[in-house]
Order: C-alpha cells, then structure tokens, then sequence
C-alpha cells in the first residue's frame, strides 16, 4: 500500500515537471504553443488542429470514421480541402453514405488500413451496441 502512494506521488510529480517544461511526456518531444488551434467536430469525434498550416491545396487522410464524421466534413467545411476516409466496419460504411453524400471533396472507400498489401479476417464486436471491429478476435464481451 505504501509503495502504491509513493507511485501515485511520483507520477503526479513527473506530470507536473513535464507540464512546466512544455515536454509532451509520452514521445518526449518539446510542447510548441500555437496562436492558431481550431476544435473541429464534435466532443467525441472532433480534434485540433493548426489552422494556418491547413487551406483548399490541403489533402488530409481520415482513418476509422465510425458514426461521427463531423470532423471529416468540419476539415472540408472550415478549409475547402479534399478529405479521403476510410473505413469497412458495416454500420461506418451506412453513416458516412447518409451524411457525406452531399460533399463532393469527401472521398470514402469501404476499405480498412494495415501495414502491407493483404487480406484479414476482421471480427465484429462481442456487444452488437459498439460498432468497432478489429483484426484480433476478442473473447470477452
């Protein structure tokens, strides 16, 4: 138990030194502030990104779209940049053709993402609620 807080203590400790040194602690790599951060999408599916390294010349890459593709069609939206998505998860493939239809630069193939050239088997979740798949077949619910 002791050994436990003394952890927890450390832990706290080390996050805070990283904060004050503007050091991101997973990767290391010095934290940059930026004037120009946008929140594109929702709370759940939205990100940040730097604004002015983005315009209509930009090409981005969206991968697992899932049912919030607000963040796809806010980048098409805020910059007027051409968005390519990709995803093979069934109930992804029914949301993206009902809400993206109308976007002309939301470019989607019903295809998934690996490191080489192959054919997978992908499994459907346990709990037919979630709408992740994945290429490791999972045995709890």
């Amino acid at each position: 138990m002791k050994t436990q807080l003394v952890s927890r203590a450390f832990h706290k400790v080390f996050r805070r030194v990283f904060q004050l040194l503007n050091i991101d602690e997973v990767t290391g790599t010095k934290v940059v502030s930026r004037n120009d951060l946008l929140h594109i999408g929702t709370d759940y599916g939205g990100w940040v990104v730097p604004k002015d390294l983005l315009n209509a010349d930009s090409t981005c890459y969206c991968v697992g779209c899932g049912e919030d593709i607000t963040f796809d069609l806010g980048l098409i939206e805020e910059f007027n940049c051409h968005v390519y998505a990709f995803d093979l998860t069934p109930r992804a493939i029914k949301h993206v053709r009902k809400h993206a239809a109308d976007y002309q630069k939301y470019h989607f193939s019903d295809i998934g993402l690996w490191n080489q050239e192959e054919k997978l088997r992908f499994y459907a979740p346990k709990n037919s609620a979630h709408i992740s798949h994945s290429v490791l077949e999972f045995t709890k619910n």
